[in-house]
């Protein structure tokens, strides 16, 4: 299963990640890194709870839009078959369950491809006044992100802030400063969940 990697884009988020994360300081740039907010974990895990909610109340509604339609045709049209269709909960009972059960899958599916991590990138005035300076070094960052993305942590938020010399470096050598900042960050957070483990 894949990790996602969702986009921080708020300077109060850039600001609370600066303030209280962990800092790497490398050649090229500083990582700042912190685990994700429960917000983020929990908001996405109520949106499920509520798809699910609007699934099990789906036949009520259904049905009564179908009531109300047939009350309708049988008022205002002159074929006695019309008074006749039967809508009652028995009889859609059956299909509603089956589209219950496809969506009660997609939302399992849906559950399993929550995992993701959040990354951030700034490049001030400092490196370079030339705006598609910047922007090419935002892009030489964003594509050493995905050279490491077995180096990233689930549920990890991540600031990269660009250096002045990575202007002068290779794009290698920007991967490799991002692979040493990355794997520290993963060790850290496996010696954290080993240490909290209670001993047996």
């Amino acid at each position: 299963m894949s990790l996602k990697i969702l986009p921080i884009r708020k300077s109060s988020e850039f600001n609370a990640i600066g303030n209280s994360g962990q800092k790497f300081f490398l050649k090229n740039l500083i990582v700042i890194t912190k685990p994700t907010a429960s917000f983020y974990l929990t908001s996405s895990k109520k949106n499920l709870q509520k798809t699910a909610i609007s699934q099990d109340t789906a036949l009520d509604i259904v049905l009564g839009n179908s009531q109300t339609n047939c009350q309708t045709t049988s008022q205002t049209s002159n074929h006695k078959h019309s008074q006749d269709i039967d809508i009652s909960k028995k009889t859609l009972q059956p299909i509603f369950e089956e589209i219950k059960t496809i969506s009660s899958q997609q939302i399992a599916n849906n559950q399993k491809k929550q995992i993701f991590c959040r990354a951030g990138f700034t490049v001030s005035k400092n490196i370079s006044k030339l705006a598609n300076i910047r922007n090419l070094v935002k892009r030489r960052l964003r594509e050493a992100l995905k050279a490491n993305v077995e180096n990233l942590s689930e549920y990890q938020d991540y600031i990269f802030i660009a250096r002045k010399d990575i202007l002068k470096s290779q794009y290698q050598e920007l991967v490799k400063d991002m692979t040493f900042a990355l794997q520290q960050i993963k060790k850290n957070n496996q010696k954290h969940v080993n240490t909290s483990k209670p001993r047996k």
